[in-house]
């Protein structure tokens, strides 16, 4: 019998049958399973963290927060987004058309006194500073025009700088003191930005450069802005600094020159990097630079110029696929491929592509037999392995045993022969060897006939075979053979009486 009187603690198992009395009261920590029942009234206040499994239910409002999901979702977004993507890297733009374009100049400080010279070059970074400064002047940072500007000072009263700064000559470097002048010879590079993309505008954008440029540096000399900066940056002795003050400061310039209109970032095709395309990056190698057939205006007409055979390839498509066999120098046997030759190959599909297997073993592999097996094809029976051949680095004499190498079986017509004495008459005729091929065992048959000819080391007609006299050895090629020595004698030794007692 259950008591009527409640206990003053809980039990600590659960009952197996829920309460016929529920309490009113909530009680103060949630438990630890969830109902099986959702509840007939629920919270109105949300929950301070995201259930762990989803609702079977859309919600009524979308959240305002954003989900912080690590896994993307599979379906695109119904409504576009508010804000632009931002993407870790920039897609890629054309660079506008720029070219180069440059010009000499001289700067001379004249100082009327002799030793001046060597004193201002005495002066560490002298010839540094007033590079910068030079720059500075010509080739302005904030210019839109201009993409690049390089300045190089060349020669010191006709002294290169670098035998200046290396004292290698020192003869001319003593002669600048009793010059009293200081003739600076420098060079200014410019790469300057065209207006539309084919840069027709190159030598008005170019002439306006110099102008300016040219303007600048004489207006900072006439100004004193110019050597009152390089006197800053020389932090120089008083002695130098009133050097500067008193001497004579002048510009020379020589006129523009912009090299064939060298557009810098024309289209030109990518020999060196070994790919199939054309680039407009402003890094073409000086020789197409300065060489205007190179240019093209598009990357289009690049590719057909110089990549037509391979044109999907080089604007950014698939190879196309071309049918054929081609050789496949690089594999370790002798075959031929299908599917994606080399480009040199793809240049020249006549010279290098066969319809069968067969034709382009025969046309690169004449001698190699396994070459049509190798490559998927049908063996077929060596037409030279009953030919004859001189075998000089194994048995040294004539065999057909039809393991000839590949450069006699690729030429069967000089290297082969039908019979084994017409390949002994070619390649063992000396001496006895021809007897030796022809006859490898020893065994030398008697002749069915006689054939007699001249032995001229002795001077006396011999019979053609192997033994005691009158056997003279088997007669040569060359030899001139007769049926009896009657005749050998008649037209050979005719002058010696005795010739048939020999």
């Amino acid at each position: 019998m259950p008591s009527d009187v409640p206990s003053l603690e809980p039990s600590s198992q659960p009952s197996s049958q829920p309460s016929s009395m529920p309490s009113d009261v909530p009680s103060l920590e949630p438990s630890s399973q969830p109902s099986s029942q959702p509840s007939s009234m629920p919270s109105d206040k949300p929950s301070s963290e995201p259930s762990l499994q989803p609702s079977s239910m859309p919600s009524d409002e979308p959240s305002t927060v954003p989900s912080k999901s690590s896994i993307p979702s599979t379906e695109p977004s119904s409504d576009p987004s508010l804000t632009p993507s931002k993407s870790i890297r920039p897609s890629p733009s054309q660079a506008p058309p720029r070219f180069k374009m440059l010009f000499d100049g001289t700067f001379t400080i004249a100082t009327g006194t002799s030793n001046a010279p060597d004193q201002l070059l005495a002066v560490s970074n002298f010839l540094n500073i007033l590079t910068v400064h030079i720059e500075s002047t010509a080739c302005p940072a904030d210019s839109n025009a201009i993409f690049d500007c390089e300045i190089n000072i060349t020669t010191v009263n006709g002294v290169k700088v670098e035998d200046l700064a290396r004292n290698r000559l020192l003869r001319s470097r003593r002669s600048l003191v009793t010059l009293g002048d200081l003739v600076i010879a420098y060079q200014i590079l410019l790469q300057a930005i065209c207006s539309d993309s084919a840069c027709t505008d190159a030598y008005t954008v170019g002439t306006e450069l110099y102008t300016k440029a040219t303007d600048d540096l004489k207006g900072a000399l006439q100004d004193g802005s110019f050597v009152a900066d390089v006197k800053a940056d020389l932090s120089a002795t008083t002695e130098v600094n009133a050097i500067l003050d008193a001497a004579n400061l002048s510009w020379d310039f020589d006129d523009l020159i912009i090299p064939l209109l060298a557009i810098a970032n024309f289209w030109y095709p990518d020999w060196h990097s070994g790919e199939i395309r054309c680039k407009n990056d402003g890094n073409a190698p000086n020789y197409m630079t300065l060489g205007g057939w190179w240019h093209e205006t598009s990357e289009e007409e690049c590719c057909k110029k110089y990549f037509l055979w391979a044109y999907d390839v080089c604007t950014g498509g698939t190879a196309e696929y071309l049918d054929g066999y081609y050789p496949a120098w690089e594999a370790s046997e002798p075959r031929c491929d299908t599917g994606d030759p080399p480009n040199y190959m793809r240049g020249n599909p006549k010279g290098w592509l066969s319809d069968t297997p067969e034709d382009c073993c025969r046309r690169f592999f004449g001698w190699a037999t396994t070459c049509v097996v190798n490559s998927g094809g049908t063996a077929v029976a060596d037409p030279t392995a009953s030919l004859y051949y001189a075998d000089w680095s194994e048995t040294n004499t004539c065999v057909n045993d039809g393991n000839a190498p590949g450069y006699v079986k690729s030429s069967p017509k000089i290297w082969m022969y039908d019979t084994l004495a017409e390949c002994c008459k070619a390649n063992y005729f000396w001496g006895d060897e021809y007897s030796k091929c022809v006859y490898p065992d020893g065994n030398i048959p008697a002749p069915t006939e006689e054939l007699w000819y001249v032995d001229w080391n002795e001077g006396i007609c011999v019979t053609s075979c192997v033994g005691s006299k009158p056997c003279g050895g088997l007669h040569k090629s060359w030899n001139v053979v007769y049926s009896t020595k009657a005749k050998c004698c008649e037209q050979h030794l005719w002058w010696k009486k005795d010739c048939m007692r020999l």
